[in-house]
């Protein structure tokens, strides 16, 4: 097993060192005007470190969309050291919708992105990988992965309006960011389980107290229901996929000899 990459190793604040992946489309609805639709995207920031996640919207194909988002990423989350994306190359001969992703990331002006990023000390670095190679990117990929296949229970609860659907992405990247990275006992007496998640790093405390579950259905809001019911629906999924990554792999922490001690060769 070789060494972990310098962004994943180095102590550094939460998204200092971060990917971005894309995700969609998502058709949603005007606000005031139900009949007229549009398609947007969505968008993944991934902490290499702690595994954070921040989910949001991208209004239209265009470089001014894409900065558009991430000025509200780096409001919230401040600017990164170093940020990493994927130009979707190995999107390339796949089904429509991430065909459709390429023809956008295709149209964006990478120079442009750069440019604004750097002039906050930011380095965006647009780097291919091999469409074989998942693994390449570790376990931020992993992350992101799994959140963009929870995600995809949006198109089925929709269609939103845009801000409904960034209230989505923002509660579930909430949710994914109370997982778990380390548990300990507080108090053994007790069973006290303690433990330390990508919130605990950004807010300074867990984001959630006890068990989410699901929503309660009892609000009078037609549309507040649609959203608590996408965000049950992420929340059930997440569970699904992310629950196994939770266990420790015994591969890595199973201390066996491979000779007994003071064995001699002939």
């Amino acid at each position: 097993m070789s060494d972990l990459p310098p962004e994943r190793t180095t102590p550094a604040l939460p998204f200092a060192y971060t990917t971005l992946d894309l995700f969609g489309p998502f058709e949603v609805r005007d606000g005031k005007r139900r009949q007229v639709s549009m398609k947007v995207w969505g968008v993944v920031f991934c902490c290499m470190s702690s595994r954070a996640v921040h989910a949001d919207v991208v209004e239209d194909q265009s470089s001014e969309g894409l900065l558009t988002t991430y000025m509200r990423f780096t409001a919230l989350r401040g600017h990164p050291s170093q940020l990493w994306s994927d130009p979707g190359t190995n999107f390339v001969g796949a089904r429509p919708a991430l065909e459709e992703l390429y023809g956008y990331l295709s149209k964006v002006d990478k120079v442009k992105l750069e440019e604004e990023a750097a002039s906050h000390g930011t380095e965006w670095s647009w780097k291919f990988h091999p469409a074989d190679s998942p693994h390449r990117n570790g376990a931020a990929e992993a992350a992101v992965k799994v959140v963009k296949r929870a995600l995809r229970v949006i198109d089925k609860k929709g269609p939103f309006t845009l801000v409904e659907l960034q209230t989505v992405l923002y509660l579930a990247a909430n949710l994914a960011n109370e997982r778990p990275i380390e548990a300990r006992i507080q108090a053994q007496e007790d069973d006290v389980i303690e433990y330390l998640s990508p919130n605990s790093l950004l807010l300074g405390r867990t984001g959630l107290k006890g068990d989410s579950g699901g929503f309660k259905w009892d609000y009078p809001f037609q549309r507040f229901q649609a959203i608590q019911g996408a965000v049950s629906e992420f929340w059930r999924r997440w569970s699904q996929l992310a629950g196994p990554n939770l266990f420790t792999r015994p591969k890595w922490h199973t201390r066996r000899e491979t000779l007994p001690w003071a064995t001699w060769f002939g």
